[in-house]
């Protein structure tokens, strides 16, 4: 078999590979819902703010257990804070418990964009369940959420 072959076989499995669909349908609803809230795209945040954002505690995170608990390095981590402070969802400041650590907190401006992404989501969710039907929805979410669980 010759490497064009390989390659256009590659190429075929990895397009319609579970993981690539599921990736791509992760992509096109959180865009949609992105573009939903901020059509011209100047609140600054993208999808790669979204799992700082989701892992932030009410009452503040250390950036060093946001690191740990979204998986990425602390280094990534201050950079997503960073742009997520500029863009206002979030401020940080030092942890009165431990000086050389940084809290970060959602701002005013943060919870009201999170309420309009739950607002979109319960949209977006009912027009999915008229779509596919609610006992179809349930059971493709209890499906994902079986594939998200690692095996025991």
């Amino acid at each position: 078999m010759t490497a064009e072959d390989v390659l256009a076989q590659f190429r075929d499995a990895a397009t319609d590979d579970l993981v690539t669909l599921l990736s791509g349908a992760v992509r096109s609803m959180s865009s949609a819902v992105l573009n939903e809230i901020d059509p011209q795209a100047t609140s600054g945040v993208r999808l790669a703010h979204v799992p700082v954002i989701a892992a932030l505690d009410g009452g503040g995170s250390r950036l060093v257990d946001l690191a740990h608990g979204i998986g990425i390095t602390r280094q990534a981590t201050t950079a997503l804070v960073r742009d997520l402070e500029q863009a206002g969802i979030v401020a940080t400041s030092p942890d009165p418990r431990d000086g050389r650590a940084t809290l970060v907190n959602l701002t005013d401006a943060g919870v009201a964009f999170c309420q309009r992404v739950l607002e979109v989501l319960a949209r977006r969710e009912g027009e999915l369940a008229s779509r596919l039907g609610p006992a179809k929805l349930a059971e493709l979410k209890e499906t994902l959420r079986s594939l998200a669980t690692p095996p025991s």
